[in-house]
């Protein structure tokens, strides 16, 4: 699944939350959006979800912005 923002204000900090909403872990840890949108069997976290979790984590003191 490919989340796109439509909004000029969206953060990217906002489309990795919109990700994470989609692609969750379900009971069999499976990333329940991959099953649902592409009929895709992937662990949880998948593609999607790592990238929105790095994109969401604390910055440590030393990191580049």
């Amino acid at each position: 699944m490919v989340v796109t923002e439509t909004s000029p204000f969206a953060t990217e900090d906002d489309s990795a939350r919109r990700v994470l909403m989609v692609h969750r872990p379900n009971g069999d840890d499976l990333c329940a959006g991959c099953l649902e949108n592409r009929a895709v069997f992937a662990w949880f976290p998948c593609e999607q979800a790592r990238w929105a979790l790095k994109v969401i984590s604390p910055r440590s003191e030393g990191d580049a912005l």
